[in-house]
């Protein structure tokens, strides 16, 4: 059976375990599945796809859930030959569970690829009026300054919705696929709650995260519930805007 899959213009977390996992556990079952999303995220399906349609985003397009955002794409002439469409709102009205899914690892470990120590996701967003996670600039500033510096640190995220912080290696935007390799010869992936650092739990590297509301709700998520590969993780109850020196303390604790 031939499937369109899409438009995915969700929130990154959501699409890593609630929609390419459901997706590819389709392919197994003998669909055939044109994927629709952006082209940053076509890495998470190249294993199993059979086409691939892109979505150009226009604004807020990881905030479908709360804005009731819509796609700009036509999906008449791509789907007039498919014997289906799943949408997001088909599969993703609850919360799927992972373990349902036909989840991967992703990345590798390439002995010629050259990382960094610490890698951060220092979130920039307000999307769905969010921007109280967000660690405020100066603190990551203050952090890396305190760091030592026989370790490197990297930025990862999207320009547009992550800071890159001076001291650090500029790696925003960067393909998914090589990221994964990025991560691999990484020792640490931290940052607040979101995408990227769920992206690592799939990665198999560890990670410190922080959390504010639904903390416990977010603890679940990280060690357990959307922690297939049983990824170590260091979760941090510490709500979201959390002392530098805690932070600091939490991470050389770790390396």
């Amino acid at each position: 059976m031939k499937v369109f899959a899409g438009p995915w213009i969700g929130e990154f977390g959501w699409e890593l375990f609630h929609w390419q996992g459901v997706l590819r556990q389709l392919h197994d079952n003998g669909m055939d599945i044109t994927i629709c999303t952006s082209e940053s995220s076509f890495d998470l399906y190249r294993d199993f796809c059979t086409d691939f349609v892109q979505i150009i985003p226009g604004t807020e397009t990881d905030a479908w859930r709360c804005n009731n955002w819509k796609p700009n794409i036509t999906l008449e002439n791509v789907t007039k030959k498919l014997g289906a469409i799943i949408s997001p709102e088909d599969i993703c009205p609850g919360e799927p569970n992972p373990r349902e899914q036909k989840l991967i690892k992703y990345g590798h470990k390439d002995d010629k690829l050259i990382s960094n120590d610490i890698i951060i996701h220092a979130r920039a967003t307000n999307k769905c009026n969010s921007a109280e996670r967000n660690w405020p600039v100066e603190k990551w500033e203050q952090l890396i300054d305190m760091i030592p510096q026989e370790f490197t640190v990297g930025c990862i995220g999207k320009k547009d919705s992550a800071y890159l912080i001076d001291g650090c290696d500029d790696m925003l935007d960067v393909d998914l696929g090589f990221l994964a390799n990025f991560l691999q010869k990484s020792k640490l992936v931290l940052g607040p709650s979101s995408g990227p650092i769920h992206f690592a739990s799939l990665c198999g590297v560890p990670h410190m995260v922080w959390s504010g509301y639904d903390a416990r709700r977010n603890r679940w998520r990280y060690e357990d519930f959307w922690n297939p590969f049983n990824t170590k993780v260091h979760f941090l109850d510490c709500g979201w805007n959390p002392s530098v020196a805690y932070i600091y303390e939490e991470l050389m604790g770790l390396l």
